[in-house]
């Protein structure tokens, strides 16, 4: 780099004009992943520059190169400020950006976490920019991008089928280190859903990459996820092989960060192998890194396995003196967790001093931080729980008053009806008094049987207001009573809810155990296997079922996630069409794999809704992953979403078997199995249809289901329709 720059800056003490523009933004270029303020210096020289000569391309170059240099420096949302003003900058005056799509994919990944739908949609429109210009290495870039969006959307399955997209494309162009990148972040994802060993299939792979084409960075990627992994599967000295390799290339490479971490990750193995010694030189060496870098959380947790690794060989005082340094830290700090370790190795050592009441006051205290980190954890449940509670007692209270207002109503019309009768009275009295001047005695006569109705009216009417009285004395009573008996109820409901959801969790998770035992043992079998015969179908039977059941687990807690949360639907305004559009495009390749057709018939104007677009996404992947599943191959599935009088409706048809007329009422219940099965031996739990229409009634829509067994079915989603005039 230096002999470029030293090359730019001599052009540039004579260049003028766009010429000049032009290198300060090639200077920053050049700076960017070097140092990062320095190229945000030239970067804005070339925005001064080009401004003033009204140069727009380059000061659109200098607005591009400012995003990605705040990026770098991790600058976020400065980051998006620059990109977006770009891209409108560029529309608005109609300047073509050559490389439009590098800069939609900068924006996509800034602003991920914050907005991933937004993500999602630049990421795909930089995907047909690169499709359109048949720029492969492109098209792998934006891949790579969608599967880092998907995996932040939790949706797993849709972000491997990125990163092999994306592994296909790199390997048919032989771009060994794309490839790899990619295979290494399918592994991750198969990982996080639990499915190890195609994890250290697609780690492997990326190691051989590397190792083939000697890119010593990739293959200690690679390896360093396979060491943890088989850390975690107590293969303690394999582990240690791998973490030692990585160890070297780190040296090699002076990254002094990723030596710290290696000798730390190798000092935890050979302690967890019961080798203390061999432990305590590779904390050592952890911690000369660890203070040359001044991480005080590494330090903290060094001097805490340090502390453990004496108390392995019965060198007390050394475990006491590394302990009250990790002490020192972690109390300065605020390391919870560290804290909590510390506690348990005093009560440890204090147990082995024979000092048994200083060991349980330790003990205490190490509980007492394990407690806080779990409460920290169980925070947002807990929450979500009292706010459940607490809109059932708002809802209790609120039928209260609506029944007291209404008896206070009744009251009321019983005392103006009775003032009626009264006021009617007195208009004969006058009509008599009228029409019988000369009759004195009747009319004397008829006043006091006026005056008599008039009493016996007021009575009435005073008698009619005592009862009601009683009657809503009575009713506020029985409504205490009620109020009473549902908040017992519903105490006892959430008691009852939390042990079933307690039960649920532990079970599965129980079960993950000995299904991954299994899946180890039959790995080892295939291994000493010829690959041939009736045995090996049997091996690849066990397998696929046991990989099943860990799926049906895996929902099965994602579904007791999602019962806990609160839903709470933001509401925005966005075209239906679009969203339904932008999900069609995730299924093609899901369509592709069993020959159906998607055709789409959507409306293009005033499909308006207003919703949680999340939300609105989910339950779109939920109708359409099911109409696949249940779709015979070959088969066409119907997508329509258009304006009906006051409502936008969406319909998926699909040719599948239909549902039975019997099946129809449990059909949007959770844990059904109803008489139609997947065509392709998919997995169905019964739990899709559940969410969707959680989703949907939160954010007062309607779905339903139109069917004739035998002859497919439509799923009909309904929103009011938000009209073009309301919009802001």
């Amino acid at each position: 780099m230096a002999q470029s720059t030293k090359e730019l800056k001599r052009q540039l003490a004579t260049a003028t004009d766009s010429s000049k523009v032009n290198i300060l933004n090639q200077l920053g270029e050049a700076y960017l992943s070097a140092n990062a303020d320095s190229a945000i210096y030239y970067f804005n020289q070339a925005g001064k520059v080009s401004a003033e000569i009204q140069y727009h391309k380059g000061r659109l170059q200098a607005l591009g190169g400012n995003g990605f240099a705040q990026h770098v420096k991790g600058n976020n949302e400065k980051a998006a400020l620059f990109f977006r003003q770009l891209i409108r900058q560029a529309d608005s005056l109609r300047v073509k950006l050559d490389n439009r799509q590098d800069y939609l994919l900068g924006l996509a990944t800034v602003i991920l976490d914050g907005s991933p739908l937004e993500a999602t949609r630049l990421a795909r429109e930089a995907m047909e920019l690169n499709r359109k210009n048949k720029d492969k290495l492109g098209q792998i870039k934006a891949l790579k991008t969608l599967g880092k969006i998907y995996s932040q959307r939790k949706n797993y399955q849709l972000a491997i089928d990125q990163h092999v997209a994306a592994i296909d494309l790199a390997r048919s162009l032989n771009e060994n280190k794309l490839a790899g990148v990619n295979l290494i972040a399918a592994g991750v994802l198969y990982n996080k859903q639990g499915n190890t060993p195609k994890a250290l299939e697609y780690y492997f792979q990326a190691i051989d990459i590397g190792d083939h084409s000697g890119d010593r960075e990739l293959a200690s990627a690679a390896k360093l996820k396979v060491a943890h992994i088989y850390y975690n599967q107590k293969k303690y000295q394999q582990a240690i092989a791998l973490y030692t390799d990585v160890l070297k290339h780190y040296k090699q490479a002076a990254d002094i960060t990723g030596q710290m971490n290696l000798n730390y990750f190798i000092g935890l193995s050979y302690k967890s192998k019961a080798d203390p010694k061999v432990a305590l030189n590779y904390f050592f060496k952890a911690h000369e890194y660890a203070r040359k870098l001044n991480d005080k959380s590494l330090m903290a947790k060094n001097y805490i396995e340090r502390a453990s690794s004496y108390l392995q060989l019965g060198r007390l005082s050394l475990a006491t003196k590394n302990a009250d340094w990790a002490y020192g830290i972690a109390r300065k700090e605020g390391f919870t967790e560290a804290l909590m370790k510390v506690n348990l190795i005093y009560s440890d050592i204090s147990t082995r001093s024979n000092k048994f009441g200083p060991a349980l006051t330790y003990y205490k205290r190490y509980a007492s931080y394990r407690d806080k980190l779990f409460q920290e954890q169980k925070e947002i449940q807990i929450v979500a729980l009292e706010n459940e509670y607490e809109n059932r007692e708002r809802e209790i209270e609120r039928l209260s008053l609506e029944k007291e207002k209404a008896s206070q109503i009744k009251v009321a019309e019983t005392q103006k009806r009775g003032e009626l009768a009264v006021e009617e009275k007195n208009n004969e009295l006058f009509q008599l008094n009228a029409k019988n001047d000369k009759l004195k005695n009747n009319t004397l006569i008829g006043s006091m049987i006026l005056l008599l109705l008039f009493s016996l009216g007021t009575i009435i009417a005073y008698k009619n207001k005592l009862d009601d009285n009683k009657i809503l004395i009575n009713q506020k009573d029985e409504i205490v009573k009620q109020k009473e008996n549902l908040l017992k109820k519903n105490k006892r409901l959430i008691e009852l809810n939390e042990e079933k959801d307690n039960l649920v969790n532990m079970v599965a998770h129980d079960l993950r155990s000995p299904l991954d035992q299994i899946k180890g043992l039959v790995n080892v079998i295939k291994m000493n296997s010829d690959g041939k015969g009736k045995n090996q179908e049997y091996i690849d039977m066990i397998s696929y079922a046991t990989e099943r059941m860990r799926g049906l687990i895996g929902r099965t807690l994602n579904i007791r996630n999602i019962d806990k949360q609160e839903i709470d639907p933001r509401e925005e305004v966005f075209d239906v069409s679009k969203v339904v559009d932008e999900v069609l495009t995730n299924f093609v390749e899901l369509a592709n794999r069993k020959n159906l057709t998607i055709h789409s018939e959507l409306q293009r104007n005033g499909c308006f809704v207003k919703a949680d677009l999340n939300y609105m996404v989910q339950v779109l992947e939920n109708l359409m992953s099911n109409a696949i599943k249940f779709s015979p191959r070959g088969k066409a599935i119907r997508v329509k979403a258009g304006k009906h009088k006051k409502l936008v409706r969406i319909e998926i048809i699909d040719q599948g078997p239909g549902i039975r007329k019997e099946d129809m009422p449990r059909l949007f219940k959770k844990f059904q199995r109803l008489a139609a099965r997947p065509t392709g031996n998919e997995d169905s739990t019964g739990l899709g249809l559940s969410i969707v229409k959680r989703f949907v009634d939160s954010m007062g829509g309607e779905v339903r289901c139109e069917s004739t067994f035998g002859e497919g079915a439509n799923f009909i989603v309904e929103f009011e329709a938000y009209e073009p005039d309301e919009r802001s």
